[in-house]
């Protein structure tokens, strides 16, 4: 089954979405992971998690093993202390991984997965797909996405640009860890998925290679940032990207070019993130490790790349951040591994191995960063759901797989559905005989006492006629409410 051109949406799913707030479930703390894939889907304000790894190194460290994806609903949680505690865990078979590439697909409900390190024992349990997409409509991962060519990687991008439908995926390194048993890849070749042909192609060829950098589209332009790349000269066999030279991909023309940079350089780095912020031409560099230091944190870990025209300026993140609350005043003094999402003008800043107390831990927090005062907050305005432009498909009707929906959902929904339908019914029917009873006791006292009432047991009750497709959705019974969890 391959994902429809911006597939109409399904409104049962949407409401159930949207009243997901007033059944009672049990939220979740997820166990602390760093490396994980996290992605915004504004049709139900959620942001959905996969993967990760529970520490910070890939020789020594786990993959995530329970909740491996979760999600948390923005239209229910404000307080930034306790979206912590506000995740669910969803029942998706999801497979243990990290170091993918991840990508939301926002016009389709879904995101997008590349390769990775699966379950990390040295290749010998990866995930069974090595590309694939996860549909929240469906609660299914897509299992008829061919490979991407070129082999399996770790440690690259992937960038969604919505309006050609296609992903970009680009980098890496495939080794060992990810089933090859002799030497390595260093993949130079862009290489594209397009979502409506479900079919990849092989682009052009970069200048280097590069494996653990960041991706951001930014118009018709993505801009690869930081990293390392291979170098046969050093003993490491690979070296730390300068930071003053950016790797830009025009995804128009299918071209490479490489910018310098001006302004004040950020120090090297790797496994930052870089997210542009919502309509400008200013991308925000946040976190990262110093490449070849061990654990060792990038101190200055907060930095903005104005890419407004064709010269690249790093702007001087001091004049424009001040106070206990700015961006420069993190409450740790450093991060990699995290995840960066934008939801409206905020930056999440999700997970990641966190530089604390002297020492460095993976973590479950969540930070928040307003991107119009640059100042991390304490809540935020409840996030309002927002319907997706819809098109219709011209290849293949638009449908919702009726498998697809799990039986506790189905028989949650029914039951729902039901009890509700009896509820209303209920108070229809106490209305009803209210209204007879008055009308019978005015009767009564009519001077006409000889006329004849049928006895109350004799009046049928009212007829409801019940809807199959009804879309109105109330709480079902507690013992039911597992079925309702989202």
């Amino acid at each position: 089954m391959t994902l429809l051109m911006k597939k109409e949406r399904n409104l049962p799913l949407l409401l159930l979405f949207l009243f997901s707030g007033l059944l009672l479930v049990d939220a979740i703390v997820p166990e602390v992971r760093s490396t994980a894939g996290c992605g915004f889907l504004p049709i139900f304000a959620v942001i959905y998690c996969y993967g990760g790894q529970s520490s910070a190194n890939l020789n020594t460290t786990g993959p995530i093993s329970r909740d491996v994806l979760v999600k948390i609903n923005l239209t229910t949680y404000t307080s930034v202390s306790d979206m912590q505690g506000g995740w669910d865990s969803v029942d998706a078979r999801a497979e243990p991984n990290y170091y993918f590439a991840f990508a939301a697909i926002p016009d389709e409900d879904a995101f997008f997965v590349d390769g990775g390190v699966g379950a990390g024992n040295q290749g010998a349990t990866l995930a069974t797909y090595n590309s694939t997409i996860f549909d929240i409509e469906t609660n299914k991962w897509e299992d008829d996405i061919d490979a991407k060519p070129g082999g399996r990687v770790y440690a690259h991008t992937a960038v969604y640009k919505q309006d050609t439908r296609k992903v970009y995926v680009w980098g890496g390194l495939g080794n060992l860890y990810t089933g090859i048993p002799v030497g390595s890849i260093n993949p130079q070749d862009m290489y594209i998925y397009d979502l409506a042909t479900s079919e990849w192609t092989a682009g052009s060829t970069a200048p280097v290679s590069r494996r653990y950098h960041s991706a951001t589209l930014v118009d018709s332009s993505i801009y690869f940032i930081g990293g390392e790349y291979r170098d046969t000269t050093v003993t490491a066999g690979s070296s730390a990207a300068s930071m003053d030279s950016i790797i830009v991909f025009d995804t128009d023309g299918g071209t490479w070019r490489t910018v310098t940079t001006i302004g004040p350089v950020p120090g090297t780095r790797i496994r930052h993130t870089a997210t542009l912020i919502p309509n400008t031409n200013r991308i925000v560099l946040f976190g990262g490790k110093i490449p070849g230091d061990g654990n060792g944190h990038n101190q200055d870990y907060f930095h903005i790349l104005n890419v407004d025209g064709e010269q690249l300026r790093w702007e001087d993140s001091s004049k424009t951040t001040a106070g206990p609350n700015s961006a420069t005043s993190f409450s740790i003094s450093g991060i990699y591994g995290h995840s960066a999402v934008i939801v409206e003008n905020n930056l999440f800043i999700i997970f990641g191995y966190g530089n604390t107390n002297g020492g460095s831990y993976s973590q479950n927090n969540i930070y928040v960063l307003d991107l119009e005062t640059f100042e991390w907050r304490s809540s935020i305005s409840a996030v309002t759901p927002e319907p997706q432009p819809t098109e219709t498909s011209t290849s293949e009707p638009t449908h919702v797989d009726p498998d697809a929906i799990s039986a506790g959902t189905i028989a949650g929904a029914v039951v729902g559905a039901v009890v509700g339908v009896s509820v209303i019914a209920g108070i229809a029917f106490f209305f009803l005989r209210r209204k007879r009873r008055q009308s019978q006791e005015e009767l009564e006292n009519q001077s006409s006492g000889d006329r004849m009432l049928p006895a109350e047991d004799d009046i049928p009750p009212p007829s409801y006629s019940k809807n199959e497709n009804s879309q109105r959705l109330l709480a079902p019974n507690p013992q039911y409410r597992k079925y309702f969890i989202f």
